[in-house]
């Protein structure tokens, strides 16, 4: 993609290091970009200090924004700029939907994962996604909610002080 549009953009190297780790995700993608894909250092921009995708994306973002010169603002017509967002192809869909809720307006690219590592990424992801997303599950186990630890949030958000039973 960078070399089709002429090798003009910058990389954010975006990632933090793992107690188990012995570089950031950061520093090895740096790396990657320039001793594998000869990528100039100086178009490799490190945002080491994430260590969650939310993370990831805001700390991202402000790196975007003071180079760019202009912040981007969540539902503000015409950004200053848009970004793509190359993670794995497992993560794009919980990634764009985390840039998007942060006023980042980027584009999800999917990167190849290994058959072996699909069924744990998978179910990591639908993990994440669903707690992200809780009160439809709440909403679907609505005849006992009221035991449910966001009953409290949904029946408020209902404009409701009890369940009601229809």
């Amino acid at each position: 993609m960078w070399e089709k549009q002429g090798k003009t953009g910058v990389f954010v190297a975006s990632g933090g290091q793992g107690s188990d780790e012995v570089v950031s995700e950061a520093e090895s993608m740096r790396r990657y970009l320039t001793e594998s894909r000869h990528v100039p250092a100086d178009a490799v921009l490190m945002e080491d200090r994430s260590t969650t995708t939310m993370e990831n994306l805001r700390f991202s973002k402000e790196i975007m924004d003071a180079r760019s010169g202009v912040q981007s603002v969540p539902g503000r017509r015409g950004l200053a700029y848009r970004c793509a967002l190359v993670t794995s192809d497992y993560h794009v869909f919980r990634a764009s939907e985390y840039a998007h809720h942060i006023g980042l307006k980027a584009d999800g690219v999917g990167s190849h994962t290994r058959g072996y590592y699909w069924p744990t990424a998978f179910i990591r992801e639908f993990i994440a996604v669903a707690k992200a997303h809780l009160w439809p599950y709440c909403a679907l186990a609505r005849p006992g909610i009221d035991r449910l630890p966001c009953a409290t949030g949904l029946y408020r958000a209902l404009g409701r002080d009890t369940p009601v039973v229809e």
